[in-house]
Parts: structure tokens; sequence; C-alpha cells
């Protein structure tokens, strides 16, 4: 649930739902004729969005390139999104075969996602702190989403070893993860590769147009696959417009 740095006035005429105070932070939920929002905190920048003529879409082009990390989407995928948010990843995949375990810290974020974002209050999901949860965690996932809300607290995790060395051996052995950054200098996104180049081969950094957030994606399987020509050829709708975002995508491994 990283912050999407998007200026507010690119949403014009909002009006505001609800002001909810909470742990961390004031929560305003935000909408205009077709979109709905909610912010934290102080700082004003979009915590999760919502087409509301089209709720199951993802939206959101950083979104939309980690939604990249689980494709070709197979039967019974076990993912793991850390950080739900609004829900948008569990509203995308309500319909899908894939076996989603989601985890997010706020509980008042969780009951808005249910009130204001139409997340299914049948869909479980985990109130906990990403870091206790998957140092405890006796599963296996296929892919792990991190999508850590606040900058603060994301750039304190994001440097912890021993948090990547926990999710990496929870996952299989052609396992992803895909990470939402918002880095506040180039030298962030440097350091993490470097915490993640003693677990992971490949990886692919991807950099957007209107946006400053990064998304990478590691794996020790091949990420060759993951190019901006094949983002463009493929069919599935939560990617259709995700490659004209795309300021760079980068392949790299060891």
């Amino acid at each position: 649930m990283t912050p999407l740095m998007l200026d507010l006035t690119q949403l014009p005429h909002s009006s505001l739902l609800a002001n909810i105070r909470s742990p961390y932070g004031l929560l305003r939920i935000v909408e205009n004729g077709q979109y709905r929002w909610f912010t934290l905190g102080d700082d004003h920048v979009i915590q999760g969005v919502m087409d509301k003529t089209q709720p199951d879409l993802l939206c959101a082009p950083v979104n939309q390139a980690m939604f990249i990390s689980l494709l070709p989407i197979t039967a019974n995928t076990q993912l793991l999104n850390l950080g739900a948010g609004s829900g948008c990843f569990e509203r995308a995949l309500k319909e899908s075969a894939i076996k989603l375990t989601s985890v997010e810290i706020s509980a008042d974020i969780i009951a808005a996602a249910q009130k204001y974002f139409l997340l299914d209050e049948t869909t479980p999901i985990i109130n906990d702190c990403a870091e206790h949860f998957i140092a405890q965690c006796q599963q296996r996932f296929d892919v792990i989403l991190i999508d850590i809300f606040s900058a603060q607290s994301q750039q304190a995790l994001l440097q912890k070893h021993a948090f990547w060395h926990a999710c990496f051996t929870h996952l299989t052995p052609r396992g992803k993860i895909a990470i939402n950054l918002a880095p506040s200098n180039e030298q962030q996104v440097i350091n993490l590769l470097l915490l993640l180049r003693s677990l992971f081969n490949e990886f692919i950094v991807i950099e957007f147009k209107q946006f400053k957030n990064i998304v990478v994606i590691a794996s020790n399987a091949s990420l060759a696959g993951i190019t901006i020509e094949n983002i463009q050829l493929c069919d599935n709708i939560n990617t259709a417009n995700l490659a004209e975002n795309i300021k760079q995508l980068l392949y790299t491994k060891n």
C-alpha cells in the first residue's frame, strides 16, 4: 500500500466521504465521478484507488506492474499480499483460481476497504504487520507482493536482511517477489538491490512516466520474458494500458 506519488489535482471535482482517526494517521476517503481513493497521514498522497465503474480492474499502473509477476495465472497459484490496502488485488483476483493470503497492518484500513472499496467481507484479511507475519508463517508461496504503506516504515523494513531472507524462505523454488517502492532517492533503490542480490538471481526494475514509485520484481527463475513488447502483447485486461505508462523497464541478472 505504498503511496502513489500522484498530485490530487489530477483527480478533480473530489468530495470527502470520511475522515477516520487511526493509529497510523488520519485516513481520508475521497471520490470524484469515476474514482474513489484514500490518503493516510499528512502528506495527502494516494494510498489506494478504485475505479467505481470497474471496481475489479487494477486502475493504477503501479499495481498493474506488480500484477505481471502473477502472469500467466495458473490454477492454485499461492499468492501472499503484504499490504492489502484498499483491496485492489483482492477484488481483481476474486474470480480467479489463485489462492490468496492477504495481510494488512491497519484494522481501520481493513474496515474502510470493506465499507468504501467493495472488499467482500468474506475475503479474509489478516490484521498483522508484514514483518511479524512472514517471520511466523509456515506456508510457501509462488508470488509475494510487498506494498508497505508508509514511506518511513517501508524504508526501515526494506533495509532488513532478515525480512528479505524470511520472504525468500517462504517462496517456492521458482517463486517471485514484486515490491512497490516509494524511494526518496536512487541510493535507496541501489541499497535494496544489493540486499536482494544475495538471495535472487534475476531482477526487473520498472520506472513510470507519471509516478515516482518503482516496482522491483525478483526471482531465481527467468524473468527475461517480462519486456515492454510482451506486456503490449498480453491480452489481460489489467495490463492493457501498462506499457504506455512505463518510462523504463530494466532487466538484469547476477
